[in-house]
């Protein structure tokens, strides 16, 4: 079974993602959505009182994500497939909570939704979309409140000369074993940049190590100045559907406070941004 954990926070992010979520499950034979909203805080579970007021917050959450999965897409007049649905709530910190509850509970995907402006408190801490990232052990698909669903058919691979990808590219293999889309890998050269061929022979070993892969692919270095503006521009004139990128895990410190060109890309491109990690 194909698992895909959607956090909602009833915001217009949210549904996106959600919609396309449920459009992307579709592809697969046999998969689950969980819709899991997260109540910001922690309480003492000790506390009669406390805890009768954390019983009451989630039992309203709950019938929310019920209204919201099943009543607000026809208010929108907006058509959700038929794919099986759960929810779950927690309470936590939205990013922290969603990563450890997709890590415990063995999820294959999340699929959350990303907007362009956020609180003073997400500028300096970091949004729940990239918090989750970071911290996330599964792949982490990134969803503008402005995407639509198109099935993927053109996907963009970026990657650079310090990537590991021998795990990204065995995630990626499995889903686009069932996706089929063409894929483009693609390094930027700029200037003082190292060559790639460690990395380009390990695409081709892992896409052909046991198995022949079940679509087309070309590995392309391109030249550009800004790595993140050549990416772009790229994916805009090759029309590609989702780009992939791979996240390297610096140090938690030196992440927490720096943002996150997969986060920037989804925000400012609008485009599907599919994160795998290097160990996963």
């Amino acid at each position: 079974m194909f698992r895909i954990l959607v956090p909602i926070d009833f915001f217009k992010t949210s549904f996106a993602a959600f919609n396309y979520a449920a459009n992307f499950s579709e592809l697969f034979p046999d998969s689950e959505i969980t819709l899991l909203h997260v109540i910001n805080g922690a309480f003492n579970f000790d506390d009669t009182l406390v805890f009768d007021l954390m019983e009451s917050k989630k039992a309203a959450a709950l019938e929310k994500l019920g209204y919201f999965h099943e009543t607000y897409p026809s208010e929108l007049g907006i058509d959700i497939p038929k794919v099986k649905i759960q929810k779950e709530v927690k309470f936590g910190l939205p990013g922290f909570t969603i990563a450890e509850y997709a890590s415990v509970n063995d999820y294959d995907m999340v699929i959350m939704g990303t907007r362009d402006k956020h609180s003073l408190f997400d500028k300096m801490l970091g949004s729940a979309s990239a918090i989750t990232l970071r911290t996330a052990h599964c792949p982490v698909l990134l969803i503008h409140e402005n995407v639509k669903f198109n099935k993927p058919k053109k996907i963009v691979f970026a990657f650079d000369e310090k990537s590991d990808l021998e795990d990204a590219l065995e995630g990626y293999w499995e889903l686009n074993s069932v996706l089929k889309a063409k894929s483009d890998f693609i390094h930027v050269n700029t200037e003082n940049k190292k060559d790639v061929l460690i990395q380009k022979s390990e695409i081709v070993e892992e896409l052909f190590e046991d198995h022949d892969p079940s679509f087309s692919f070309e590995i392309k270095t391109i030249e550009g100045v800004d790595v993140h503006t050549t990416i772009k521009d790229y994916c805009l004139f090759e029309k590609s559907d989702m780009l992939i990128m791979v996240h390297r895990k610096e140090g938690f410190f030196k992440n927490f406070f720096k943002s996150h060109n997969s986060v920037r890309m989804a925000q400012e491109f609008h485009l599907p941004v599919l994160v795998y990690h290097e160990d996963n």
